[in-house]
């Protein structure tokens, strides 16, 4: 398998995050739509077997990766304006959510919480502090038997978009078909991603950059620092330092009248793991459904950790 970089642009806002389970979902549903259920059970099974036919990563800014989950530093204690200072300074480096490709391999081979804090004093321009810029947009509830506004049903949404100002987004994809990956691709870019696509949102393109980023991917390391969101069937044999959340998704069309899927488990991308589970990547009994299931494949990029 190889891994590839695309180069995701952003044509509108997006309602639901671009994050790897939910594109992979995504991806799924549009080999049921092109080539049928056998595909897709063909493709889930290659998935269990320890074949996945694709691995994604989430969507980052451009040129950017998610800041490594690390453990905190040692905290700067006195009284002098030196150490005010420095406490300021390492308040602000916990806020930093995005780190360049070139500090990313600049670091990575020796990484600790001091290392990467005297990389940003040295280089503050190869991070960002900068998250997906949220918008709240309010709606009302129709009744759809009389098709006027139902009362007290106003709600509210968010919409997310890109912090690059390009709108630009990066994915990493890991897959021995290129080309089937993109033909299934193509079909969510043309029915949209996530959320409220009936009124314009998830509305995207793509582009494969030719640039080999295999030393992201092939080196080798102690841990391997997470470019997707992952889970597992059985969690036991996790180590490393994670940021757990727990993860609530829906069905893209309702089954047995149940939208919702049971809460997840998951951990963050940036997660930094030296173990990971034995057990299947591949979620069942998340649905009244048997049939839906939960592509949590992880995506990691070599590191090593060099404690402080």
């Amino acid at each position: 398998m190889q891994t590839y970089r695309y180069r995701m642009s952003l044509e509108s806002p997006l309602g639901t995050p671009l994050r790897s389970d939910t594109l992979t979902g995504h991806l799924l549903w549009s080999a049921a739509l092109l080539d049928g259920d056998s595909a897709v059970a063909e493709l889930i099974n290659e998935f269990e077997s320890g074949n996945p036919p694709f691995i994604l990563s989430s969507g980052f800014p451009a040129d950017m990766l998610p800041m490594p989950v690390l453990p905190p530093m040692q905290r700067v204690s006195g009284k002098k304006a030196e150490d005010f200072r420095q406490g300021k300074l390492a308040k602000d480096f916990k806020k930093l959510k995005w780190i360049s490709l070139d500090a990313w391999r600049e670091c990575r081979d020796t990484l600790s919480p001091s290392r990467l804090f005297r990389y940003w004093l040295e280089n503050e321009q190869a991070f960002s502090d900068s998250g997906f810029d949220t918008f709240t947009e309010p709606h009302n509830t129709i009744d759809r038997r009389t098709d006027t506004v139902l009362e007290g049903g106003l709600y509210f949404t968010e919409s997310y978009l890109s912090p690059a100002s390009s709108g630009e987004m990066d994915l990493y994809v890991r897959t021995s078909d290129p080309d089937r990956l993109e033909r299934y691709l193509d079909q969510v870019c043309r029915l949209g991603y996530g959320r409220d696509t009936s009124i314009g949102r998830g509305q995207m393109d793509y582009r494969r950059l030719e640039e080999d980023v295999s030393d992201l991917f092939e080196t080798r390391g102690t841990h391997s620092m997470l470019v997707s969101v992952f889970s597992a069937s059985d969690l036991s044999g996790i180590s490393g330092y994670y940021r757990p959340f727990v993860k609530r998704g829906r069905a893209w069309e309702p089954r047995d009248n149940v939208p919702f899927k049971k809460p997840i488990l998951a951990f963050e991308e940036g997660s930094v793991l030296s173990g990971f589970p034995r057990q299947s990547y591949v979620l069942r009994n998340i649905h009244s459904d048997e049939r839906v299931v939960q592509v949590m494949w992880p995506l990691g990029m070599p590191c090593a950790i060099k404690e402080d």
